[in-house]
């Protein structure tokens, strides 16, 4: 860190002993001896002396070298204004100050630059524009310092305003329920009212008669009350009922779990019953009534985490009873998945004198420092990727490696010796040792050092760990990172923060981009166009000098830049010719919309696709219903125009298949026609006039219209209203609901394409009664693919076999088997299913559909009796011949429940 030195070297004794200031509390902190030694060079501390108190926001020695390369090449007066800036003259903002203040100031420092100061009220948290304080009120005789964990420096800080007052809490939606009068009072007489209004609370109030049963001293009132306030955004009843349970703690630092128990559909809280008055919203946020007062050691506290498995383990009851003692649930409540690195006791003991040595906070630090939380890290996933590099809760940074030879993994370097003990909290994993800081090595997962070396990219490779980029490369590397130089990192000049910058430097993939032109989307969503000159030895990306190349190692590839990448400012060129559309004459129009929406950078970075392309009569044609779109519906417009699979619909393949059903990106359903006598092509019934113009972007179709405004669809082998259907007889309205609620035209399209067909078992209406009302869309999707089979397997075919074992697209079994007569009314006999009666031929000639009389679970499966011939394959029967349709079938319709599922998500 040159900061003080650079200081030192010019201005060393200015400071006049006189004029010293005790900043005793700040030197026996410890975290602060660069600051100190700045202020005291710079003359800073006699402005300070002179000004008091004042507030000081001051940086940790870790944020001083962590901006080290942004501040070492500065001038000595540019310096002293940043020293200035981390000062606030005449003012003590100490945390109860701030809190009188309203919990939050704007304050003009030394240097002229306004701050905010922020406490939340909430969590107790304080902030300077956003930089989270670490150290609150170290006081002294100059005032208050607060640390803080950047620097603030001119050009790369904003103000950050203080939020709106908000008004105080209305709770006329819960006195008009005329049961909590008395807990609504008692609040009134608090200050509590001002906090509920400026933030949305969980009230859980006690009804009258809960109160007056409680006996309440007058002396306990307050903390009384403040158990029945939690500070949290609100729990709806349909989120407990969803969780099941939810731990948390109330502003009186009570810990409660609020519960749902589903055979009684009862809520509580510990073990108090919610009564009906339930999710009343207001300013305040939602308020619960119960039948109870929550007061200490009156209501039983359980946590929601069930470690019952560890502690039968037997080698944890060490950490069990630390992880009671530092409220651990608490920490994890809300967080879960974690995944704990658990100590054995043999670690504990071991380490015995050490841990006996620590306070309660410190055994908290310590044991924050095994857990990593919003994570479920079981041992597959290590073993998949060899190395796990992470942040623990308690701010370490471990490496947990699996070595393949040996089949064993560490953590930091300590063995790790039970893996996945599994619970509703996530995962532990049994350690023969306890993390310390200093005492346990880190070493990154990814290995930077030969771009160190290089000597060029400090900034960047510093701002990959600031942003905890650094992370996500370790779990998706290989990748390409295109480094800028640090010249150019130094000249940045961006109201864009450091993650949205470097996120853009980020491409996850190693593939060999330097090969003419490719076009690629970064981690960040940015477009770019990498170029490789072979003759010249030139490469660009966007423009921009590539310096240095290849520069390898287990992350992957690094090009040095000289320059930034910056969306809007260092423009994207896309790689993809379209000249051969503008050859074809009649698309200027569809041409300049596509580059006015940036179409043609989504095209060239997807290439190949099929589209269509409206010529410039049918854009003037459809013009004031164009004029009317906005601009996400003129993108969404022209998503309909491009086919989202295949990529490579040409003439003679719709030629060969005569009609084919398809969807585009804007999920419009589309069908494409060729008529044999005319020699003629339609897309929803829109002449297409230029058929396959080819070219890097892959098959362009002409078309006389606009889809979405002109034409309309029409499936090529189904009616809309005969799906499924019989003449007479069962019903299958259920099963058809289930089909349209995953957009049907996808599934009979593809039912319609191909060389091959399946089988489909539709349960009829009263089937889907027997299982009562419908389940989730997930849940409806898994029944429906539990009923569908690629290949051919009509009712004789199978009485032919006997009895075939067949494999549904859910990746269950089912049995098909032939029974024989068993009546008189059933001379013919027929075909079971698993436990389900074929009942019916369903309409349709996509694929052979059965009606059947049960919905088929994979629980009710048997194998073939041994007699049976097992036919995975059952070749076409010549009485009635299976429908057939593309050869790729099979593959497409698990493509379309994949799209299924992906729009479900969506």
């Amino acid at each position: 860190m040159k900061l003080p030195v650079a200081i030192l070297a010019t201005i060393l004794g200015v400071v006049t002993a006189q004029d010293a200031t005790d900043f005793s509390s700040i030197v026996q902190n410890g975290a602060y001896t660069t600051l100190l030694q700045a202020l005291n060079a710079s003359g800073s501390d006699s402005v300070i002396f002179q000004n008091l108190p004042v507030t000081i926001l001051g940086p940790t020695d870790e944020a001083f070298a962590f901006a080290s390369p942004l501040i070492d090449d500065l001038s000595d007066e540019e310096l002293i204004q940043i020293l200035l800036d981390h000062v606030v003259l005449g003012l003590n903002y100490t945390k109860q100050n701030l809190e009188e203040a309203g919990g939050c100031v704007i304050a003009t420092t030394a240097g002229g630059t306004e701050v905010s100061i922020f406490l939340d009220p909430s969590s107790g948290s304080m902030d300077v524009d956003g930089i989270p304080i670490v150290d609150q009120d170290v006081i002294g005789e100059f005032g208050v310092l607060h640390g803080i964990e950047s620097v603030i420096i001119p050009g790369q800080h904003s103000l950050v305003d203080c939020p709106e007052p908000s008004p105080p809490a209305d709770f006329t939606p819960i006195t008009r329920l005329g049961r909590y009068d008395t807990f609504i009072s008692a609040l009134n007489q608090t200050d509590l009212t001002s906090l509920l209004g400026q933030y949305d609370a969980i009230i859980i109030a006690p009804t009258d008669e809960a109160f007056a049963a409680a006996n309440i001293a007058d002396g306990e009132l307050e903390e009384i009350l403040q158990n029945h306030l939690i500070a949290s955004y609100g729990l709806y009843s349909y989120d407990l009922i969803n969780r099941e349970c939810v731990e948390t703690s109330t502003l009186g630092g009570l810990r409660v779990a609020f519960r749902y128990d589903a055979l009684t559909s009862a809520f509580s809280i510990n073990g108090i019953p919610l009564n009906n008055d339930i999710d009343i919203e207001g300013n305040f946020g939602i308020m619960h009534g119960i039948d109870g007062v929550l007061m200490d050691g009156s209501s039983q506290f359980t946590s929601c985490f069930d470690f019952s498995d560890v502690t039968r383990n037997g080698n944890y009851n060490t950490l069990l009873g630390a992880l009671e003692q530092t409220n651990f649930t608490e920490m994890i409540a809300g967080a879960a998945p974690v995944t704990i690195f658990g100590p054995t006791d043999t670690a504990f003991a071991a380490a015995q004198e050490t841990i006996n040595s620590l306070s309660a906070d410190g055994l908290k630090a310590v044991l924050d420092n095994h857990v990593i939380l919003f994570d479920n890290i079981i041992s597959e996933r290590l073993t998949l990727t060899g190395c796990i590099d992470r942040v623990m809760e308690g701010g370490m940074r471990v490496d947990i490696r699996y070595d393949s030879e040996t089949e064993s993994a560490t953590i930091n370097g300590i063995p790790i010796v039970e893996f996945d003990i599994q619970g509703n909290y996530g995962v532990l994993h049994g350690i023969e040792g306890i993390l310390l800081e200093g005492e346990t090595p880190y070493s990154p997962c990814v290995d930077f050092s030969s771009a160190i070396e290089s000597g060029k990219y400090t900034l960047f490779l510093s701002a990959l760990n600031e942003t905890g980029e650094v992370d996500t490369i370790t779990q998706l590397r290989p990748v390409t990172l295109f480094a800028p130089i640090d010249e150019a990192f130094a000249a940045l000049d961006s109201p864009l923060s450091t993650f949205e910058i470097i996120i853009n430097h980020v491409i996850y993939s190693d593939d060999a981009f330097l090969s003419g032109c490719v076009d690629v989307q970064t981690a960040g969503g940015m477009n770019v166009d990498i170029r490789y000159d072979s003759e010249t030895g030139v490469g660009t990306v966007n423009g921009i000098p590539i310096v240095e190349f290849n520069i390898t190692g287990n992350f992957g590839v690094l090009y040095g830049i000289d320059g930034i990448l910056i969306e809007g400012v260092t423009p994207y060129t896309p790689c993809t010719d379209f000249s051969p559309i503008r050859q074809a004459g009649n698309y200027a129009t569809f041409l300049n919309v596509l580059n006015e929406t940036k179409k043609n950078e989504f095209i060239s970075i997807q290439s190949p696709l099929t589209f269509f392309g409206p010529t410039d009569s049918a854009f003037s044609l459809a013009g004031d219903a164009i004029a009317t779109l906005t601009e996400d519906e003129l993108v969404l417009a022209l998503d309909n125009h491009i086919l989202a699979y295949p990529s490579d619909v040409t003439v003679e393949y719709v030629k060969s298949q005569g009609c084919v059903d398809l969807f585009s990106f804007g999920v419009l359903e589309i069908s494409i026609s060729y008529n044999e006598t005319t020699g003629n092509m339609t897309v929803n019934g829109i002449p297409v006039v230029n058929a396959d113009v080819f070219g890097e972007y892959g098959v362009m179709h002409g078309i006389d219209g606009v889809l979405g405004i002109d034409g309309e669809y029409f499936p090529c082998a189904f009616e809309d209203d005969d799906f499924f259907s019989t003449p007479e007889g069962p019903t299958f309205d259920t099963l058809e609901e289930l089909v349209t609620e995953f957009q049907r035209p996808l599934f009979t399209a593809v039912l319609a394409a191909g060389e091959t067909s399946a089988t489909i078992f539709g349960p009829d209406d009263f089937a889907f009664a027997a299982i009562g009302e419908p389940g989730t869309a997930e849940e409806n999707l898994e029944i429906l693919k539990g009923h569908v089979v690629v290949g051919t397997y009509t009712s004789e075919q199978i009485k032919a076999q006997g009895c075939v074992v067949l494999d549904t697209l859910a990746g269950t079994k089912i049995r098909a088997m032939y029974v024989a007569e068993q009546s008189d009314s059933d001379t013919e006999g027929t075909v079971m299913v698993n436990n389900a009666k074929v009942i019916a031929r369903l309409d349709g000639d996509g694929a052979v559909i059965h009606g059947i009389d049960k919905v088929i679970f994979p629980e009710l499966f048997d194998d073939c009796p041994a007699e049976s011939t097992m036919a995975p394959t059952v070749a076409a029967s010549t009485e009635s011949p299976p429908v057939t349709t593309s050869a790729a079938f099979a593959s497409k319709l698990i493509f379309v429940f994949c799209c299924i599922i992906v729009l479900i998500a969506l």
